[in-house]
């Protein structure tokens, strides 16, 4: 297959309705030698898309296409269905990781929300229509860029893919994701406490998860164990006791949210399991 040619059904019918403005009754039919169902076990020849409005009305090998269709023949090419990334961060650009440190301290959260509309938009034109984006921190702001951008996307403001977002993101005082972690003690003002998705104890996990299903988290991301790009931690040392894990999953279970965790260590990846997280992110050194 020539990978150069395959375009997601999502993307063509997104470049149709910005161009457009297409009709909420117009129907557009899209052909290509190739289509990949998501169902069958090898691409279709001969593939037709139907797409009314909205809505993809009909698709396979050589599906009837209505008389009144405008005909879009894309030739030597496989048409798709649109990607999903389950583990993403659209809001931060890790290109070069010491500058995007810097960057953080001198960024206004209003700029930094204009520089995330390019990579929204050039994430769905590369066929991904579906995005978990587990954690978007703004140093010291409690602006939810990614609940922003969520529904900018939603209302058609901004063009990008479905967004699941986890705000934030928990972790432990001193873990991977208190950004204070590596800096002179009050260097950046009061120590960051749940309001920030820091906390410390069973109480303050709860608490911390009600703060981010409360600021619009879709998905609650824990940082469980050290990371790779963290200053002060080993990447595989357990940063949650067994009983914060265990209130994590409770409380954000209680309230209907999936529980992703950021671990790389095997104790805490074992913790994470018994406590019944939904989905373990990296999971480097698990034995």
């Amino acid at each position: 297959m020539n990978f150069t040619r395959l375009i997601t059904l999502f993307a063509v019918t997104l470049a149709l309705l910005v161009g457009s403005a297409m009709a909420a009754d117009q129907t557009i039919a899209l052909k290509a030698a190739r289509l990949f169902d998501g169902k069958s076990r090898a691409l279709i020849q001969n593939g037709v898309v139907v797409v009314q409005g909205d809505k993809i009305a009909d698709a396979g090998a050589n599906v009837a296409i209505p008389p009144d269709a405008q005909v879009i023949d894309l030739g030597d090419a496989t048409l798709s269905p649109g990607f999903m990334d389950a583990h993403t961060h659209i809001t931060l650009d890790y290109t070069n990781y010491q500058a995007m440190r810097l960057r953080e301290l001198q960024i206004s959260t209003s700029a930094k929300a204009y520089s995330v509309i390019p990579a929204a938009r050039a994430t769905v034109e590369a066929g991904f229509t579906t995005v978990r984006d587990v954690g978007a921190r703004t140093y010291r702001s409690h602006d939810c860029l990614d609940v922003s951008l969520r529904d900018a996307i939603a209302k058609g403001i901004v063009v990008g893919p479905r967004m699941f977002v986890a705000t934030y993101g928990i972790g432990a005082t001193g873990g991977h994701f208190d950004d204070a972690a590596g800096f002179r003690d009050g260097l950046f003002g009061p120590e960051p406490d749940v309001a920030d998705g820091i906390a410390d104890g069973p109480d303050a996990v709860r608490k911390a998860v009600r703060f981010e299903v409360r600021n619009g988290a879709d998905v609650i991301k824990a940082a469980v164990s050290g990371g790779v790009l963290s200053l002060t931690d080993e990447v595989d040392t357990p940063q949650f006791t067994p009983a914060e894990m265990a209130a994590l999953v409770d409380e954000s279970h209680r309230l209907r949210k999936k529980v992703a965790v950021h671990c790389h260590g095997d104790q805490a990846g074992r913790e994470a399991i018994e406590a019944g997280v939904d989905s373990i992110e990296h999971g480097s050194f698990f034995k």
